[in-house]
């Protein structure tokens, strides 16, 4: 299930490229979640990987992307994933967590 505009949530970019003089590539903090929820026996949990999506001879790149990882004490049903993520979703919009992303420039 996708949580739009999580990547203006979790705050910036992971990585940066620096094209002047030299190619670097630096990899920056990101905010982390580790939020324990009692009432569903449940851990959440953030994180983000990296893909290269370069083309050999033309391009170079990297994406990232941000995930939630929602770790239940025991296994559980996939309705029941289904349930803790929409109620996780309304959360997080009811409460405004979740910037208004028409306002980002980017």
């Amino acid at each position: 299930m996708e949580i739009f505009s999580l990547k203006y949530w979790m705050d910036n970019a992971p990585i940066s490229v620096d094209l002047f003089e030299k190619l670097t590539l630096k990899e920056h903090s990101v905010r982390d979640l580790n939020i324990r929820i009692e009432q569903h026996n449940l851990t959440i949990k953030s994180g983000y990987s990296l893909n290269d999506v370069s083309q050999e001879y033309e391009t170079a790149g990297i994406r990232y992307t941000y995930y939630l990882l929602f770790e239940p004490d025991v296994p559980r049903s996939l309705d029941w994933y289904i349930n803790v993520i929409e109620k996780f979703k309304q959360f997080i919009w009811s409460h405004g967590v979740i910037p208004d992303v028409e306002s980002r420039d980017d």
